[in-house]
């Protein structure tokens, strides 16, 4: 029997669909890849937020020469005007890894909780910008690319996640993807997501 972090990478793999174009975060109900861009508070006032939780998730991997070592920020955050959640995340690699971190999805982002938007704050911490941004069309599942890759002692910004849930849980999936050299793989780790 597959597991649940594995079976939600698999329906993740299926399709996708646009959620960022240009230089600001849209609705992400188009489909296809698109280039990302980040925003601010200022341009952006519905991203006033009061924190809900945090929990920082270490991950640590190695294989044949190839070490893989950091943490993900992931938050749940309510906004201040509307009540609705968002869900922040921003990966930060250790000085010692010897790859880089090319992708970030989170799953469990099902229609009934869907993805209203997303996008990047430049207004926060971080060196490392996301490029593209990709969603499943049902909804599940919302990725972010690195193609140049989060290396060691870098972090990634803070990417965002706007859903219309008002509610959430501690059942979700993050996956991370790796690269070194010709070596890649994955990290899988939990995750928040939005609940009904």
């Amino acid at each position: 029997m597959l597991s649940k972090s594995i079976l939600a990478v698999s329906l993740c793999a299926l399709c996708a669909g646009a959620v960022i174009r240009g230089g600001r975060a849209v609705p992400v109900a188009a489909s296809g890849l698109a280039s990302a861009g980040g925003t601010t508070l200022a341009a952006r006032p519905e991203l006033a937020t009061t924190n809900v939780t945090t929990r920082i998730r270490p991950f640590s991997f190695s294989r044949a020469g190839v070490v893989m070592r950091g943490t993900v920020q992931d938050e749940v955050s309510r906004e201040n005007a509307s009540g609705r959640l968002e869900f922040y995340t921003r990966i930060m690699v250790d000085p010692g890894s010897t790859g880089r971190i090319t992708m970030l999805r989170r799953s469990s982002f099902q229609p009934s909780r869907s993805a209203v938007d997303a996008g990047w704050r430049i207004d926060g911490q971080g060196d490392v910008s996301p490029s593209a941004a990709e969603r499943t069309p049902d909804g599940r599942c919302v990725s972010f690319g690195f193609p140049g890759g989060i290396g060691a002692g870098q972090s990634s910004r803070f990417i965002f996640i706007r859903t219309d849930a008002r509610r959430h849980r501690d059942e979700g999936a993050i996956l991370l993807r790796w690269q070194s050299g010709s070596e890649h793989g994955t990290i899988d780790l939990h995750g928040f997501q939005p609940d009904r």
